[in-house]
């Protein structure tokens, strides 16, 4: 029986993490690459070609999932990510993982995510992809396979698995959606996995430790590396788990569900039309204030102009009273008022 431990590196993302202190035994080490130039003291070096050049992460999750022709053929084989360092030997892990001759593949339970749901949540939340295809692939899953969201996750980062048509279609059924939707595998990894045509084993223990392995271990990854920086959609997420749980705790009828979602839709459609009321109401506000503004400035600038009249007026009238001729005829002034008087 042949036995591989394998390990994906491409894009010149990360440096490489021997398999030290690891007794290999029987079980050959092999890592496939990109980089013509790398060199190792305890993996194989194999030199393969992306699938997509300008997406060396796609390209690492389809060798990940499908393997490679340079691997050769093999009966049982254990994946691992580069962050995640072995503290067994590979051949006995895969004894202990795979020791029911039924079991088809094993891989970790999530330790901290209750559901898938949860990991989409996160991978929103975080940025951990394009939230565009994470959506689409939320509301795909919603309308064809809701129960898959209700499940508990899957770790993706050792992977142990026997050689087997069934499973091979599995991985290739994983492998679409990778391309199809979100790059990160662990969202779409339970819905290939969900087939009665294969025997799963989901291995409980703790993410960053265990008796199996450490993760994660320095890869000098850069910080934030792979990160998206977009809108994201958590909290719609949790509240469609939240409606989906309350929906199925009480029986509610699909035709119920229907009017649930519409008075939702109804209910928004409401919030945005008075928003939009909202703001052309501000707008008229405004218009309003600048329009008052103006007419505050017409009549200050009024007001000055009649009191610079005033000041010219009286300043006319104090001269004409200082006159010589004012002086002169004010007899004259006298008598026309006698006269009026009279």
């Amino acid at each position: 029986m042949r036995r591989i431990v394998y390990r994906v590196l491409l894009g010149g993302y990360e440096s490489l993490n021997e398999l030290d202190d690891v007794d290999l035994g029987d079980v050959e080490a092999i890592l496939l690459t990109d980089d013509a130039h790398l060199t190792s003291r305890t993996w194989t070096v194999h030199q393969v070609a992306p699938e997509f050049p300008d997406d060396p992460v796609r390209s690492q999750r389809l060798l990940k999932i499908c393997g490679h022709p340079a691997l050769g053929t093999f009966d049982e084989s254990l994946y691992i990510d580069n962050t995640v360092e072995l503290r067994v030997a590979p051949g006995a892990l895969l004894d202990a993982w795979l020791s029911e001759p039924a079991t088809d593949i094993a891989l970790p339970l999530h330790d901290y995510r209750d559901s898938v749901a949860d990991e989409f949540t996160q991978v929103l939340a975080l940025g951990l992809d394009d939230a565009a295809p994470v959506r689409e692939q939320l509301s795909a899953y919603g309308r064809t396979a809701s129960e898959i969201l209700l499940q508990r996750p899957y770790w993706t980062a050792i992977l142990a698995r026997r050689t087997g048509d069934a499973l091979d279609s599995r991985m290739r059924i994983w492998a679409d959606h990778v391309l199809r939707y979100s790059r990160r595998d662990q969202l779409s990894v339970n819905l290939a996995l969900d087939s009665t045509e294969i025997a799963v084993a989901g291995i409980d223990l703790t993410a960053h430790e265990s008796p199996w392995h450490r993760w994660p271990v320095d890869s000098g990854r850069p910080e934030g590396g792979g990160r998206f920086v977009g809108p994201t959609s958590a909290s719609l997420v949790l509240e469609m788990r939240r409606l989906r749980e309350r929906l199925e705790k009480a029986g509610v009828a699909a035709a119920e569900g229907l009017r649930v979602r519409e008075a939702l839709a109804s209910e928004v459609a409401g919030a945005t039309a008075r928003a939009a009321e909202r703001d052309l109401e501000i707008r008229g506000l405004r218009a309003e204030r600048a329009a008052l503004e103006g007419d505050r400035d017409a009549a200050l600038h009024r007001a000055r102009s009649a009191a610079e009249e005033a000041d010219g007026l009286r300043d006319q009238n104090a001269a004409l009273k200082a006159s010589t001729s004012w002086r002169l005829t004010a007899p004259l002034r006298r008598v026309s008022r006698w006269v009026r008087r009279g």
